[in-house]
């Protein structure tokens, strides 16, 4: 199953051998995303998924996240402050300032 989730996020399998320390910033994000989907969740909770990466490895994990959505039929609420993700991730949008719904 390991090696499965590992494909899904387009990761190689010897990534399973490796520590965290031993990954980059992209790697362990798609090891996050695997994680998540190995309980073949309806929904997942993004908040601020490509904070730390680089503009590179920010539109590769928002690449496999869409295609992990139309592929297993997966449901996101993202939370960003990058508006550009926002909108290239999200059908519905939402925003909040304190706590507050104002558009």
């Amino acid at each position: 199953m390991i090696r499965q989730l590992l494909e899904a996020v387009e990761l190689p399998s010897h990534v399973a051998n490796q520590y965290p320390h031993e990954l980059s910033g992209g790697q362990k994000q798609r090891v996050t995303i695997a994680r998540s989907i190995s309980i073949e969740p309806d929904l997942i909770v993004l908040d601020e998924p490509t904070a730390s990466l680089d503009v590179i490895s920010q539109g590769a994990v928002l690449t496999l996240l869409t295609e992990l959505r139309e592929t297993l039929n997966l449901s996101y609420l993202f939370i960003s402050h990058d508006l550009a993700a926002v909108n290239q991730m999200s059908q519905r949008i939402m925003v909040m300032k304190d706590g507050e719904i104002v558009d």
